[in-house]
């Protein structure tokens, strides 16, 4: 009997020591920047040099030097406007968009030093809360629902001008996007879009044919209370993907918060185990591997299977976005109190 409790013992051990090495491997956020009163929403690393946040107060924030050096900054004019989301392309190039009516987005072509006003949009209702490009040309804005419909504008010329989509996708009573620091949207393709929803449905929309139809599938995340649903969406390829969530209410509640497709989308399974440990607000694949991060005001998770099992890496450490560069080598994360921070292995 006691050799069999010691054999036992050995295995426990062993599989605990194999947790810990896994644990003590894991990536860390080491802090750039903090600056107080703002909160980053918006991030887009354009290559592991150049990266790009907007926020509140008509903040920006930009690093041409993966972020040993930050610029702060305020758009003129637009000192009260909530930035959501960032679009940029380069270190001279961005677009800021800022959310509700008037609902106005500005662009830069010099670093953030000057920035002209190129949409603006008064209708009551209106709340802008995802923007993203296929290419440099060719760019989507989605709003909050008007009159029963989802509001979508696009643009082919760098965002230069904007105009509304004629066939607009149909919205449930209630139904509406979170402002999620634009990942509620993905554009896997050339002619494709993903967008998803949350309140009162939590809905994953498809369009195929360069947004002339549209169709949906309803998703198990949780939803109905006004403060849940989906929040952020990242696909990897023709039938992988994430989306996550839950209630921004309850952040420290794990139930309903993320599932996975494996058919591109047709339908979704909840994880029930190894789940994100909280509230999520932004997912994103890291290129196109396995690993995937998902991070929300009470922490930060990592997946290596595709988003089939969840770890926390970060403690409470909180952030509301974060974003890989295109090579996958550069990630950062933003958030509350002006926080934005990089992504580095321990020595």
């Amino acid at each position: 009997m006691k050799k069999i409790i010691f054999l036992v013992c050995v295995i426990f051990l062993s599989g605990c020591g194999s947790r810990l090495i896994e644990k003590k491997n894991l990536p860390i956020w080491q802090t750039q920047l903090g600056e107080g009163r703002i909160s980053f929403r918006g991030l887009c690393a354009v290559n592991e040099k150049v990266v790009w946040a907007s926020g509140n107060w008509g903040s920006f924030a930009r690093t041409t030097d993966g972020g040993k050096n930050w610029q702060l900054g305020t758009v003129a004019g637009a000192e009260k406007i909530d930035f959501r989301d960032i679009a940029a392309f380069d270190e001279n190039t961005a677009i800021v968009f800022g959310i509700d009516s008037p609902a106005k987005f500005y662009k830069t072509t010099d670093g953030g030093k000057n920035w002209r006003l190129v949409y603006d949009n008064n209708t009551s209702g209106i709340f802008f809360s995802a923007a993203g490009f296929w290419d440099k040309n060719n760019g989507i804005a989605l709003s909050d629902p008007v009159g029963g419909r989802f509001i979508i504008v696009t643009t082919s010329d760098s965002g230069e001008s904007w105009q509304q989509l004629k066939n607009l996708p149909g919205a449930v009573k209630g139904e509406g996007i979170f402002a999620a620091s634009g990942s509620n949207i993905a554009l896997p393709g050339k002619n494709k879009i993903i967008f998803v929803t949350g309140c009162t449905a939590a809905r994953v929309f498809h369009s195929s044919d360069t947004r002339a139809s549209w169709s949906f599938v309803h998703s198990p995340l949780e939803s109905g209370a006004g403060s849940n649903g989906i929040f952020s969406i990242a696909i990897k390829n023709e039938k992988q993907g994430i989306i996550v969530g839950g209630d921004y209410k309850r952040e420290n509640d794990a139930n309903s918060n993320a599932a996975i497709t494996a058919d591109g989308g047709k339908t979704w399974k909840l994880i029930t185990t190894n789940k994100p440990s909280g509230f999520r607000e932004c997912v994103i694949f890291k290129d196109k591997s396995n690993i995937a991060i998902t991070v929300g005001p009470n922490g930060s998770d990592i997946s290596y299977d595709n988003g089939k099992t969840w770890i926390n890496f970060s403690g409470r450490d909180g952030f509301h976005a974060v974003a890989f560069s295109p090579d996958g080598k550069s990630c950062w994360a933003a958030g509350s109190r002006g926080k934005i921070s990089k992504l580095i292995r321990p020595n």
